[in-house]
């Protein structure tokens, strides 16, 4: 499983989309997590292009998601 952090600077990091893409290529899960109300405007590209699932900064959240993408693998 990887769990990437969404701040407003996660998009434009190209070593978080190389992280990304690397964990789906070896078949792990993937989920997005963010603090506040709601997600960053802009998104790493491959949270649209592979419908990710993004999540509250919670431990309930985290951890059904976390069941979610595991179960998908």
């Amino acid at each position: 499983m990887t769990l990437v952090y969404l701040s407003s600077k996660t998009a434009s990091s190209r070593w978080v989309a190389w992280e990304i893409e690397e964990s789906l290529k070896r078949g792990k899960g993937v989920v997005g997590v963010y603090q506040g109300d709601r997600p960053p405007a802009q998104l790493p590209a491959a949270f649209g292009q592979h419908k990710l699932k993004t999540v509250k900064w919670s431990h309930a959240e985290i951890m059904k998601a976390l069941e979610g993408a595991n179960k998908k693998r």
